[in-house]
């Protein structure tokens, strides 16, 4: 399972994972996410990984 597992990609996580910044570990981690909104989720949002093509 690659959930929580550091990452460079979506492509590195297994499905329906995606790589994402995550601000509180300060990397990039396979994770999923519920959210729509930054106000349906508390804390600091999680961004996609823009910079290499992944959405």
């Amino acid at each position: 399972m690659t959930y929580g597992r550091g990452c460079q990609s979506s492509a590195e996580c297994e499905p329906p994972l995606g790589c994402l910044y995550a601000y509180r570990y300060g990397r990039s981690v396979c994770t999923d996410s519920q959210c729509t909104n930054d106000a349906q989720c508390p804390g600091p949002p999680l961004s996609p990984r823009l910079s290499r093509g992944v959405s």
